[in-house]
Order: C-alpha cells, then sequence, then structure tokens
C-alpha cells in the first residue's frame, strides 16, 4: 500500500459515531460530510447489495441531516416516477401515509424491509412541518402496482383530453397491450413494431411540449418521460437474459431526475437514494475509450459537474438478504481498496472519507492492483462511509394498500 494513501486517510477520515438515526441526534459526527457537500444541489446517496439493514440504516440517518442541516428539500428514490408520484399526490391530497402506500409500488426492499421503511416513515413525519420532505421517484415503470393499473389508462385520458391523433392510430391497441406488458416486466418475446411505431409519434408529439401543467399527470413533459421509460422497460425486457449496456433504464433515470429538478423541484436541493450500480458513476469503454456513460450517476455527472456530490456506503464484512429470494442470505463479498484496507489497519470504522484533491494522492489511490471503487473528483465516488458489519435486512410481505 502506498504510504501516502495511509497517511492520508489516517489524517482525514473522521469517525462516525452511530449508524442510525434517533430524536435526538445532533448530527455533529456528520460535520465533515456537510463541509464536503459544501453548496452541491445533487446528493447520491447509494447502498451496495439492496439486502443490508446497516446500508438502510445509515442512508437514513444521511437523509435526515441533509435535510435538517444543510436544507435539501426533497427525496428522489430508485423506485417509478409514476408510482411514487401517485404515493405523494394521495399524501398531500388525501393525508394518506407514505409508509403504508409504499409497499408494491416503491421497490420491495425499501418498502418491505424495517430498515428500508425508516425513510418513509420520516418523510411521514415531516409532512406536517414547516420545511417537509418532498418524496418522489427516479425510475422507468418497473412492476409497481400503480405502474400496472393505471398507466395505460392514465395516459389514454390525457391523450383525449389533447385530442391526440396517436389514439386514432392503426397500432394503438398494440402499443396498449405491450405498454402494460412492459409496466408488469413480462413484454419480452412479444412484438413491438407496433409499440415502437406508436411510441416515436407521441414522443415527437408530447416530449416538445413545454406546457406545465397543474399537475405531473396533466404535463405533457412528464408523460413524455413516462413513454421514454416505457420505451426503455420494452428494449431492456427484449434482450433478457443478457443485459443491454449502456442499460437504457440508467439514461432515463438521470433524465427524469435533471426533469424533475428543471420542472417539479426548481431551486431545491436533491437526495437520491439508489443502489450503487445506479447512484455512482460508472463508465463503460468502447474502442479504448472509457468515459461512455453507463450510469445515473455519470450522466448526471456529465450535465450537472461538481453540482453532484456521490457517496458510497459499504461494509468491510457481514451477510444480507438475497433480493432476488428474500428467504436465504449470503455472505458479503466486499470490493477491496486503499481507502478501505487503510480503515482497516487503522481501526477507524465506521468512518467518512472525502475525496482528495491531490493529483499525485489520486493516481495512488488508481494504483490499486484489481477491481475497485475509488475517491476523487473525476472518480467513481466523492466520499465513503464505511463500517464494519453489514446485517440482514429483515423483509415482510405487506399488502397493496389502495389509492384513496
Amino acid at each position: 500500500m502506498p504510504r501516502s494513501v495511509y497517511d492520508w486517510v489516517n489524517s482525514s477520515a473522521t469517525p462516525i459515531k452511530t449508524l442510525v438515526a434517533s430524536p435526538d441526534d445532533d448530527f455533529s459526527d456528520l460535520a465533515a460530510f456537510g463541509n464536503a457537500v459544501g453548496d452541491a444541489h445533487i446528493v447520491s446517496l447509494t447502498e451496495d447489495t439492496h439486502g443490508d439493514a446497516n446500508a438502510f440504516e445509515l442512508m437514513n440517518r444521511q437523509v435526515q441531516y441533509l435535510h435538517k442541516v444543510k436544507g435539501f428539500e426533497v427525496l428522489l428514490m430508485e423506485s417509478a416516477m409514476f408510482d411514487v408520484e401517485a404515493i405523494w399526490r394521495s399524501a398531500t391530497n388525501k393525508n394518506a401515509s407514505v409508509v403504508d402506500l409504499a409497499p408494491n409500488r416503491i421497490f420491495f426492499m425499501y418498502s418491505k424491509s424495517d430498515a428500508g421503511r425508516k425513510v418513509l416513515s420520516y418523510v411521514d413525519q415531516q409532512r406536517a412541518t414547516a420545511t417537509p420532505l418532498l418524496l418522489g421517484g427516479v425510475d422507468v415503470p418497473l412492476g409497481g402496482a400503480t405502474s400496472i393499473d393505471e398507466i395505460v389508462p392514465a395516459l389514454t385520458s390525457f391523450l383525449q383530453s389533447r385530442n391526440s391523433t396517436a389514439l386514432q392510430h392503426a397500432q394503438w391497441a398494440s402499443f396498449a397491450s405491450v405498454a402494460k406488458r412492459a409496466a408488469e416486466l413480462t413484454s419480452g418475446g412479444m412484438d413491438h413494431a407496433g409499440f415502437d411505431a406508436v411510441a416515436a409519434q407521441l414522443q415527437n408529439e408530447l416530449c416538445s411540449d413545454n406546457t406545465q401543467g397543474a399537475t405531473p399527470r396533466e404535463t405533457p413533459g412528464w408523460w413524455c418521460l413516462q413513454i421514454k421509460g416505457l420505451v426503455a422497460d420494452v428494449v431492456r425486457q427484449a434482450n433478457l437474459p443478457q443485459m443491454t449496456i449502456p442499460d437504457p433504464r440508467d439514461k432515463q433515470m438521470a433524465e427524469n431526475v435533471m426533469w424533475s429538478m428543471t420542472h417539479l423541484y426548481p431551486g431545491k436541493k436533491v437526495i437520491l437514494w439508489s443502489n450503487t450500480g445506479h447512484g455512482t458513476v460508472l463508465r463503460t469503454c468502447k474502442n479504448g475509450n472509457c468515459v461512455l456513460p453507463s450510469s445515473m450517476a455519470s450522466y448526471l455527472r456529465d450535465s450537472r459537474g461538481a453540482d453532484l456530490y456521490v457517496v458510497k456506503n459499504t461494509a468491510k464484512e457481514g451477510s444480507v438478504v438475497d433480493y432476488t429470494d428474500t428467504t436465504k442470505s449470503w455472505a458479503l463479498d466486499s470490493m477491496p481498496s486503499y481507502e478501505t484496507l487503510s480503515l482497516d489497519e487503522l481501526g477507524k470504522t465506521p468512518a467518512f472519507l472525502n475525496q482528495p484533491s491531490d493529483p499525485a494522492l489520486i493516481a495512488a489511490l488508481l494504483s490499486f492492483p484489481g477491481p475497485t471503487f475509488t475517491l476523487g473528483p473525476d472518480s467513481t465516488n466523492n466520499g465513503l462511509f464505511y463500517y464494519k458489519t453489514a446485517v440482514p435486512a429483515i423483509f415482510k410481505e405487506y399488502a397493496t394498500t389502495p389509492l384513496p
């Protein structure tokens, strides 16, 4: 290990007193994190596995700090934009509970695990305050109950309200069928030529219309994003079990974030909550060029630069729930780096470490012999929260609560 890295970690790492938020939390141990975030308008919080309760606990605490101390006003989660809009509309207009409506609408490891649900309860608790934490989704339709039941009927109603000729398209019935199946995650193997034709017409009609409706469902630009999300779904599902690289889902997630910040939350600071595969800056190579964006955060970095601060939350060891089969768990196979190896040797866990600015130090971090993640302005992450043990997130089944 380069001595320069070890010495830098020793002098720069800040101890974290707890992963778990509490009502009397003064967040004093997170001051270095806040200073590192600075004036950034987007903070991307990430978790590695979808199954680590301690990651969810820490992210909940980070959300509360960013909201209460740093003035962030919006939480955008890795869940379908369409479903979370319905939840938030019901919460604000009908005083419905976000945490009660979340199961089968928000990603199940966030809405059906005890630790994941804590941040949703926090959103509920803050709704009646002078500074509520607004909630939204960033994702394409991905099997959520509201997307499955409502996206095609609601789109039809919106198009009828504007006398759209798309409803008279010869392939409309095919479009509607494939769109519903895409929302269900079951469109693979379907002939989607008719869907593609209607989707292209709808994008041409809606994406250039900058009219701002009273609600998202009355806004052409918002529906443009839903159509693009369904197109990404169809492309992904047509190629399964192979994964399309770069995944069109991530590009659309980034566009959803940028549109939302402009049209739904202008001037507000936004927290992103997602898996590392979406929320850290990952790139692919083509013809030796390894700067092509492949994750949501990489597209955002290319658009927003230093206005995005990316956080990796990762554990040294432990076990996590297998989110593909929640009756099972598996031992965590963590990805080491010079940063984490130094923290281990120093016995400094849990701890926060901000990116270095010294080019020589960044080069030393990049010299790690093997797959790794790095800290730096142009690297995978800007900040690291490192803790000792991952523990399985306790998963429970919940029925779908009808929207009021």
